[in-house]
């Protein structure tokens, strides 16, 4: 949302400027804006190939959302998942910018998948969604395979429309 600009008129008590309730609707539209949202949502494990379907041990998604950015934490642990092809998250509370030359990464800490090495997080360009990705050689980043069960947590942060 863009700022509100309250018109205060030409000389005081002149009765061109806005009047108190709809001052007053502008400040509360200005503050609403950037202050700040807690919550959760559920995010889902996915293949891009197959989405399949997973069984969770554990499924948690908590966000704070501050004007134009997102903070997120997510926690998945499964036994068993039946995608196929590479791991992708879905269920973000927001989308994010659809920007050039814009990513936003984040490190995955993980137990149990089959990839062992570094793993990040990458927010989709205009979508809700997360690819998990793995440096290999030449500095490429490739996308991490479907495991059928392991944990994975990831803390970061995207930028949205307002």
């Amino acid at each position: 949302m863009a700022k509100l600009d309250i018109n205060v008129g030409i000389d005081a008590n002149d009765g061109t400027g806005d009047d108190l309730r709809a001052a007053f609707q502008k400040v509360n539209g200005n503050f609403s804006s950037i202050f700040p949202i807690v919550s959760t949502f559920t995010p889902i494990l996915t293949g891009v190939s197959s989405a399949g379907a997973g069984t969770y041990t554990a499924q948690v998604g908590r966000y704070t959302k501050v004007y134009n950015l997102v903070y997120y934490y997510i926690y998945l642990a499964w036994s068993a998942h039946s995608g196929t092809g590479n791991m992708r998250i879905t269920g973000l509370p927001y989308t994010s910018l659809g920007t050039t030359n814009v990513a936003y990464f984040a490190p995955v800490m993980q137990s149990s998948l089959t990839y062992s090495g570094d793993i990040i997080a990458r927010v989709n360009n205009n979508a809700s969604t997360i690819d998990l990705l793995y440096q290999s050689s030449g500095n490429a980043l490739s996308n991490v395979s479907m495991d059928t069960s392991a944990s994975i947590t990831i803390n970061g942060f995207f930028e949205i429309t307002v």
